[in-house]
């Protein structure tokens, strides 16, 4: 049963997390910002000309807001060690449509991580109310049990953009941090296309904890629509754990 099977994605969840705490952005003043081009615009001013422009901000962070943005999301994760990769995981999710269980209006959302597949009942208030694994359905505090742990993993991803606030990072709000290079490129992301900005950075303190400074790759998606981040990585020559996501499939509601 899955209860048994979420452990497998704590670590990578964990490192991820002690990643997010001890290297979080801070409020502090830090050093100006200075520029370099590579095929696109530079920031050169401390943020005040920025990179991107973000006016429909999508970052799903839990059920609720995955279930009214998107019908479809595909994204791998993964963390290395000294420039080897540890750990991978591919997730997809899928909204499968909409049931009435005993009586409480449910979407039915679907996701597979690896080889392991559930179906999850969730109603308007984010509760999941039944879940189905190899068949079997699971409800009550078993099923809350088994869901906390592997929904944990599966939006760490969307935590750490939001955790490291790189929507309020794109309209200017931080100075301190170096841009070492800007590029523009279109990709395909299933049947959506972006133009996708590609930003890298490097952090110091007191943006970071000292000892944790890194440079860090965003990639921001301008779907027409709405944007939201579809790549980032740290380098993993700064970086001893170096953690990575990348969205492959997007499809709205």
């Amino acid at each position: 049963m899955f209860i048994r099977n979420h452990h497998k994605y704590a670590a990578l969840t964990i490192i991820l997390l002690l990643v997010l705490a001890l290297g979080a952005f801070g409020c502090g003043n830090g050093e100006e910002a200075n520029g370099t081009e590579e095929n696109g615009e530079v920031n050169d001013d401390n943020g005040e000309d920025v990179p991107v422009s973000v006016d429909e901000w999508q970052n799903p962070t839990d059920k609720t807001e995955i279930i009214s943005l998107f019908s479809e999301l595909e994204w791998t994760w993964s963390q290395s060690e000294d420039g080897t990769v540890q750990q991978e995981q591919y997730v997809k999710y899928s909204h499968e449509g909409t049931e009435t269980v005993d009586g409480v209006e449910t979407d039915i959302i679907h996701f597979a991580v690896e080889d392991q597949e559930v179906l999850i009942w969730v109603d308007e208030d984010g509760k999941a109310v039944q879940g189905e694994y190899e068949g079997q359905l699971w409800t009550g505090p078993i099923l809350q049990q088994a869901l906390d742990g592997m929904l944990t993993a599966i939006f760490s991803p969307f935590q750490a953009i939001e955790q490291w606030n790189i929507q309020e990072f794109l309209q200017g709000e931080y100075p301190g941090i170096e841009w070492t290079s800007i590029s523009e490129q279109q990709e395909q992301f299933g049947a959506l296309s972006a133009d996708v900005t590609v930003i890298e950075m490097y952090i110091e303190p007191p943006m970071v904890q000292e000892g944790y400074e890194r440079t860090v790759t965003w990639s921001v998606g301008d779907f027409g629509d709405f944007q939201m981040v579809v790549e980032w990585a740290d380098d993993p020559d700064t970086s001893d754990y170096a953690i990575s996501y990348t969205l492959t499939n997007i499809a709205p509601r």
